[in-house]
């Protein structure tokens, strides 16, 4: 299992289920797809496991990603790219 889902939704998934049987303490993500995820990340939280996302829930704490350092870095990569 690889911790990268690659803007995979389906692995994702996959990687979250199989953090699941393993019964992992903790799982921190970022969803590609939100709503293809939710019912996973919900099977982690009553199985015990602490989930902790990104941006969309559910989850046990939501992590807040910082706002404008997140755009800059985006922007100046655009602008490396000339896109």
């Amino acid at each position: 299992m690889s911790p990268l889902a690659a803007n995979d939704s389906a692995k994702m998934i996959s990687d979250v289920e199989a953090l699941r049987a393993e019964r992992v303490g903790g799982i921190v993500v970022s969803p590609v797809d939100p709503a293809a995820l939710a019912p996973s990340l919900q099977k982690a939280m009553w199985s015990g496991t602490y989930v902790s996302t990104v941006v969309a829930p559910p989850a046990t704490s939501l992590l807040n990603a910082p706002q404008y350092l997140t755009g800059k870095e985006l922007g100046d990569a655009a602008v490396a790219r000339g896109s």
